[in-house]
């Protein structure tokens, strides 16, 4: 296990060469999201702990500004070592629910827009994506305003919260999707409380 600190002070990535899920993408804010993982509600009752985040080959842990990671870190090692060698981490999705999100109101695209859309889909997946989730996070297009040029885009994991997620989402993500297609005006990040899925 490789552990990787992240734009986000308050996010650690936790590496796991044999894998979490098999290619969902899950969040969890507390422990009874996650009762019937033990592993993700155990780590979510540790003191400090407000955010897991799933991905195919790591997790994200978020803390609040008061917790030390000194304190933190061994601990969650020691867990997610523990669950790792009598349970593979990779199993998990096993009993996960889809977390692929349609995007919003496609019905409403038309062809052309449809044909803009997946060209914002393709570059936020090939050029935009990996780069974040070195940084523990993940990005999902959400929808688009075609009238004012506005894609709408959710960020999880260690960018959830990020000082430097405006930073990201203005000079690396809006700049390049405007250079690519015209009608980008701008992006902007999207929140609520609804999770991308749950495992139970």
């Amino acid at each position: 296990m490789n552990i990787q600190k992240t734009p986000n002070p308050l996010s650690l990535k936790f590496i796991i060469s044999s894998g979490v899920t098999s290619g969902g993408y899950t969040s969890f804010f507390n422990s009874q999201e996650a009762q019937h993982i033990p592993v993700v509600k155990e780590i979510l009752d540790l003191p400090g702990v407000q955010h897991i985040f799933l991905a195919p080959d790591f997790i994200t842990i978020t803390k609040d500004q008061e917790t030390p990671w000194s304190l933190l870190r061994s601990i969650i090692v020691c867990i997610l070592d523990h669950y790792n060698a009598s349970f593979p981490l990779k199993k998990l999705d096993q009993c996960a629910e889809s977390v692929k999100k349609e995007a919003k109101y496609v019905t409403d695209y038309t062809e052309d827009e449809k044909t803009i859309i997946e060209e914002i889909e393709l570059l936020i997946a090939t050029r935009i994506r990996p780069n974040i989730e070195e940084d523990g996070g993940i990005i999902h297009f959400d929808h688009m305003d075609m009238e004012r040029g506005i894609v709408y885009v959710r960020l999880d994991g260690a960018c959830s919260g990020c000082p430097h997620s405006k930073e990201t989402l203005t000079y690396g993500i809006e700049n390049l999707l405007k250079h690519y297609i015209p009608e980008v005006r701008s992006v902007e990040e999207i929140s609520d409380d609804v999770s991308l899925g749950f495992f139970g």
